[in-house]
């Protein structure tokens, strides 16, 4: 982005971020959908685990463990990108925000200074939500697959 935008450029830059909010509009609906999917397979996967505990199924447990935990790995990866496009998106939109308004009518560079603003009151790293739900979450319910499987393995092995 230019330093400064001319007047003659100003509509170009104008229609240039409403593209960009539908575009983060998009990827935010996309994180949405895509979190969803995660969280409904991941539920049916765990109803199928729960269902093969006694000993002699112990090899489809493993197998819905392992595919849980495969899930999650590429969950992790997808919702990750995702999570990054719209922190992407939120930033470019905060420097447009910063070059066509007056400080009154900065939404996304408020949001920004807002976020700066906290990070130095106090100790507590702010994570944006996007990073948590398509970073984290599928990272703990991957840990969760694998205490399922360490958990099998330990009946099976001390009934």
């Amino acid at each position: 982005l230019p330093g400064k935008i001319e007047d003659d450029a100003r509509k170009e830059f104008v229609d240039f971020q409403e593209r960009l909010v539908q575009a983060h509009r998009h990827e935010d609906g996309l994180l949405n959908a895509r979190l969803h999917g995660f969280g409904v397979t991941t539920a049916f996967l765990m109803a199928a685990a729960s269902q093969f505990r006694e000993p002699k199924f112990y090899l489809i447990a493993v197998a819905l463990c392992l595919g849980g935990m495969v899930l999650s790995a590429v969950a992790q990866r997808i919702l990750t990108r995702t999570a990054m496009t719209i922190e992407w998106y939120i930033n470019a939109l905060g420097r447009l925000d910063a070059l066509l308004y007056p400080d009154s009518r900065q939404v996304y560079a408020a949001r920004q200074r807002l976020l700066g603003e906290l990070q130095t009151q106090g100790n507590i790293e702010k994570y944006p939500v996007s990073a948590i739900l398509g970073s984290w979450l599928p990272w703990a319910v991957g840990i969760l697959w694998f205490a399922i499987l360490a958990l099998l393995t330990w009946l099976r092995i001390n009934p």
